[in-house]
């Protein structure tokens, strides 16, 4: 209940911050603070006012470091997330799509932040129901996670779980069911080591 009690005050902070930021150099400490608002709010699920945040935050971010940074990625994908969570799947789609282009050309198509974005395209295609666009990025997730990050790391299991689940969500379970029965295998053995 503490968490309700306080928004107002954090939404009237957010406000004098993001009113006298236009204006002014924002430093990475407010920056930092703005991204932890906003999250704060996410977790009380106020998605309107996390969404308003993300976008000042992704706006500041972009003006301070350019485009092709690490940060300005990150930012741009948490914006991607707060727009699904309100159904807006198209933008989403165009976002993560985006944001995967960049980070493959900054960071490398092998890099963990790379194969995330790789799996948030492939989930929101399949809740938009494009099952082979997203069966197909799951696959090539997969096959980079096996490679980069190793067949048990919790990543590359997730990336398998993903596929499993579309193709289940195509009606192939001959195919998902042995997907699932290795992660449920390899997270047994990751418990108990």
């Amino acid at each position: 209940m503490l968490g309700i009690r306080l928004i107002p005050h954090v939404k009237t902070n957010f406000a004098i911050v993001s009113g006298t930021a236009e204006s002014a150099t924002i430093h990475d400490e407010i920056l930092d603070s703005v991204a932890v608002v906003g999250g704060f709010l996410r977790d009380l699920g106020r998605w309107s006012h996390e969404y308003e945040v993300s976008v000042f935050h992704f706006r500041r971010v972009c003006e301070s470091v350019g485009g092709e940074r690490s940060s300005t990625l990150t930012s741009m994908n948490n914006l991607a997330l707060v727009l699904s969570r309100q159904g807006k799947y198209e933008q989403v789609e165009e976002m993560h799509r985006h944001t995967l282009r960049l980070r493959e050309t900054v960071l490398g198509k092998e890099h963990p932040a790379t194969l995330t974005s790789m799996n948030n395209l492939a989930g929101v295609l399949r809740r938009q129901g494009k099952y082979e666009q997203a069966g197909e990025m799951h696959r090539q997730g997969l096959m980079l996670g096996e490679t980069v990050l190793g067949k048990e790391h919790s990543s590359t299991l997730t990336s398998m779980h993903n596929l499993a689940t579309v193709l289940s969500d195509q009606g192939n379970l001959c195919l998902a069911s042995p997907s699932v029965m290795k992660v449920s295998r390899l997270a047994r053995q990751a418990a108990s080591s």
